[in-house]
C-alpha cells in the first residue's frame, strides 16, 4: 500500500462519497474507486459496505483509518523536515482549560529553551475536543484533568488536582454543607465535553443527585464572574479561582461529605511513535517540576 493509497482511503472515510472524494482529492471517481478496490483485493477484507446507493465503513476501516491518519502525519512531517535542515520538527501540545492555562506557559518556556529549533504549536481546548484531536492525531500530546476512558488513549498521572464550591462573597451560607445542599441551589457550570463538568456530574450520580444548571459557558471566568453577581455557585479547579478567593472576589464553600479531587493525566495515542522530546515529556516529573504552582497536593 502506498501513502497515496492511504490518502485516497481518509478521504472516502471522510467523505462516505467517491464523488466528492474524488472532487477534494483532484481525481476522477474512477480512480478512486479503483485504489479502494485495490486495497480491499491486496488485504482480502471489505473497507466499505454498499447498499441503498450510500457508503458505509466497515469495522476495519474504523480500525485503519486512525492508523491512516497518523502514518500520513508522519509523513508530512517528515518530508517538511527533509526540506528544511534547520527545523528539527513540530510538537503539537494540547490541554485542557486550566492545564493550559497555568501549567502549559511555563513548560512550552521550558521545552523551546532545551530545543531551540523545535516548532511547538499548542491547542487548548475542552476535555472532549483534545481527545479527539490526539485520536485522529492532530495533537501529539496532551495534559488532561481527570479521568481519560479511551482504550486507543495511553495515560501516566501527572498529579492531583482539587476542585472547589465557589459563591458570591455576600451569600449567607458559610458551610460546611453537603453536596446534596449545593445541588439545591443555582448552579453554573461548564459546557459539556468539559472535563471539569464530566467529573462533577460523575460525583453528582454517584451521591444519588441530579445537576440541573441554569448557566453553562467554556469560559470560567464568565462564570467566576457570575458567581460574584450572586447568580449562583459553581465548582470549579482550585487553581483557576485561587486568585478571585485571594482579593474576596468570591468565597469558598467547604463541604462536608465529599472531597473533589481528581488525577490528571499526560496522554498520547497508542499508536503513536514515541521521539526524544515526547519521551522527555512523558518520563518528567511533574509533581516536583511545578511544586511552586500550586500542583503540590
Amino acid at each position: 500500500m502506498t501513502n497515496n493509497h492511504m490518502r485516497i482511503f481518509v478521504e472516502v472515510f471522510r467523505c462516505l462519497n467517491m464523488t466528492r472524494a474524488a472532487e477534494n482529492l483532484n481525481m476522477t471517481q474512477p480512480a478512486v474507486t479503483r485504489a479502494i478496490k485495490d486495497i480491499e483485493s491486496y488485504y482480502g477484507l471489505r473497507l466499505f459496505e454498499r447498499y441503498n446507493k450510500g457508503l458505509y465503513p466497515t469495522e476495519k476501516a474504523k480500525a485503519f483509518y486512525y492508523k491512516a491518519l497518523t502514518v500520513i502525519s508522519d509523513f508530512n512531517l517528515m518530508e517538511k523536515e527533509l526540506q528544511d535542515p534547520n527545523r528539527i520538527g513540530t510538537l503539537r501540545l494540547g490541554a485542557t482549560i486550566s492545564l493550559g492555562i497555568y501549567m502549559l506557559p511555563k513548560l512550552v518556556r521550558e521545552i523551546n529553551g532545551r530545543h531551540p529549533g523545535l516548532d511547538v504549536k499548542v491547542t487548548i481546548e475542552n476535555g472532549a475536543a483534545i481527545e479527539g484531536k490526539l485520536l485522529s492525531n492532530e495533537l501529539d500530546i496532551a495534559f488532561i484533568e481527570g479521568p481519560v476512558m479511551d482504550p486507543n488513549l495511553v495515560k501516566k498521572s501527572i498529579f492531583v488536582d482539587r476542585l472547589v464550591v465557589i459563591a458570591s462573597p455576600e451569600t449567607m451560607v458559610n458551610g460546611p454543607v453537603t453536596l446534596k445542599d449545593i445541588s439545591a441551589m443555582p448552579l453554573l457550570c461548564r459546557e459539556k465535553g468539559s472535563v471539569t463538568r464530566n467529573y462533577i456530574e460523575s460525583t453528582f450520580l454517584t451521591e444519588d443527585l441530579t445537576m440541573n444548571p441554569i448557566w453553562e459557558s467554556e469560559s470560567a471566568h464568565a462564570l467566576i464572574n457570575a458567581v460574584h453577581e450572586g447568580i449562583g455557585v459553581s465548582i470549579l479547579p482550585e487553581k483557576i479561582v485561587r486568585h478571585f478567593l485571594q482579593i474576596g472576589w468570591v468565597k469558598e464553600i467547604r463541604l462536608s461529605d465529599v472531597c473533589l479531587t481528581r488525577t490528571d493525566h499526560i496522554v498520547v495515542h497508542k499508536d503513536k511513535y514515541i521521539s526524544d522530546v515526547l519521551n522527555e515529556l512523558l518520563g518528567k516529573n511533574y509533581r516536583n517540576d511545578y511544586a511552586d504552582s500550586g500542583y503540590d497536593n
